[in-house]
């Protein structure tokens, strides 16, 4: 027994590995497809961006490292003229006390004096700690959090757009595989008519079928033979691009599996789908930061009115070959700069300016995208109803075309419909049939559409 149920148990899980419902196939696209992963780096990209503005709220500290040899020792020449004061001696009084008067001399100098050796080395510790910048650093690091946040939603965008992705191509399928089933069958009755009318002829017993309409039964069952092959690459093609969209390899054995359950309708007014809309669209969301960025730019360019302060200090020692040279002492230094603007030429007033405009622009598309997407919205609202009131009325016409096709269908086994009657019968109930599947699909697309522009569901 244990023999049998592990070949079943291995056979089970191969195949649920190969089945997709809806949901599991959007969860294989949002782990698989490479726009998540673009859209990720991007985000990994603004926190690395994020983490070199917060640096400056460091001191930046270099330690500098110099070995040099030189071609000569550096000396310095002094070429002048000594020339010393008139001057005068007086002897002691035992030798007179006389008075002798010295000339002043003249002595010509022309020597190098060296300054440093050949061989020097130096290290130098450096430190600069910006004490007020007027505001460009905070406006720097808010700025980047801001690109953080806009790379967020753009990870939030693409996963809304998969699963659009996904549901639209999953819909495509779903149809063309209810068309191509639905096809069939039709082919498959209409075989067993075109038996029938053959017997009838053959036997020979019938007044009613004639040879012609045999032949426009053959006919019509080779363009419903046309309609099942078409539609089958068709079904082939959905998949195709459903497994690629899941970032799946092109040649990988999937199924698809769903149910045809009752369509719900969705009871929500358009005016609260717009609301949401304008809450939760991504688009809209983006734009939101990036007025928050251009609020942000404004106070960086203002912020070159104010001076910039930052502490300075430094600290070297070094060995020269010259063992009289000022590099073998140790020395430090510590500095308090200031640059402070005075005048530019109105240069950031205009930059201020400049960056204001821009962000008006930015308000104006902002109520130009909210517009249009109402609009987008009020359009895919409208679909949706209209599918769906025509799902209804056809879900009564299926029964309907049914039962008319069984009766006909039994009617024509005893003559007493015509063969044109009965193949009516069967074509009628396939294009009912047909208009319900699109309608079902238009509805669920339309759905799909209007989250997709949302951002999120819409219950």
């Amino acid at each position: 027994m244990k023999k049998l149920f592990l070949p079943l148990l291995v056979c089970a899980n191969l195949y649920a590995q190969t089945s997709y419902t809806l949901d599991l196939a959007i969860n294989e696209a949002l782990n698989n497809n490479r726009k998540n992963n673009i859209s990720e780096l991007a985000l990994k990209i603004a926190n690395s961006q994020y983490n070199q503005a917060k640096s400056a709220n460091y001191p930046s500290l270099n330690l500098k490292l110099i070995a040099n040899r030189s071609k000569e020792i550096m000396t310095v020449k002094i070429k002048d003229n000594f020339n010393s004061p008139d001057t005068s001696i007086t002897l002691p009084p035992l030798m007179g006390g006389l008075i002798i008067p010295v000339k002043g001399i003249n002595i010509p100098l022309d020597i190098d004096v060296p300054v440093t050796g050949r061989d020097t080395a130096i290290a130098k510790l450096e430190l600069m700690y910006p004490l007020y910048t007027g505001g460009k650093i905070s406006s720097i690091q808010e700025q980047t959090r801001l690109n953080k946040l806009l790379a967020n939603e753009g990870i939030q965008r693409v996963k809304t757009e998969v699963v659009y992705d996904v549901k639209k191509y999953f819909y495509a399928y779903r149809l063309t595989n209810e068309l191509y089933k639905l096809s069939n069958n039709v082919y498959r009755r209409m075989k067993n008519l075109e038996r029938i009318t053959k017997q009838f002829l053959e036997e020979g017993d019938s007044l009613k079928i004639k040879k012609t309409d045999y032949l426009n039964m053959q006919i019509t069952n080779a363009l419903i033979s046309s309609k099942v092959a078409e539609l089958s690459i068709k079904k082939e093609l959905a998949k195709s691009a459903l497994v690629n969209v899941m970032g799946l390899k092109y040649d990988a054995d999937v199924d698809f599996t769903y149910n045809n359950s009752k369509v719900e309708y969705t009871n929500v007014s358009l005016e609260n789908i717009i609301k949401k809309a304008h809450e939760s669209n991504a688009d809209i969301k983006k734009l939101n930061i990036v007025l928050k960025i251009y609020d942000e730019k404004v106070d960086y360019e203002k912020a070159s009115h104010y001076p910039d302060i930052a502490f300075l200090a430094n600290v070297q020692t070094g060995y020269n070959s010259y063992e009289y040279s000022s590099l073998n002492k140790d020395t430090w230094n510590v500095s308090l700069v200031a640059n402070i603007p005075l005048f530019e030429g109105f240069k950031t007033s205009s930059k201020i300016q400049e960056q204001k405009l821009e962000k008006k622009v930015l308000l104006e598309k902002k109520e130009l995208l909210k517009e249009g997407i109402s609009l987008l919205l009020k359009h895919e609202f409208l679909k949706s109803s209209i599918s769906y009131k025509q799902v209804q009325i056809l879900t009564e016409a299926k029964k309907i075309a049914v039962a008319n096709r069984d009766l006909n269908t039994r009617a024509y086994q005893v003559e007493a419909v015509t063969p044109k009657e009965v193949i009516e019968a069967q074509l009628t109930e396939a294009y009912v049939e047909m208009d319900y599947l699109k309608y079902v699909h238009d509805y669920m697309l339309s759905l799909a559409k209007i989250e997709n522009i949302i951002g999120t569901n819409i219950k």
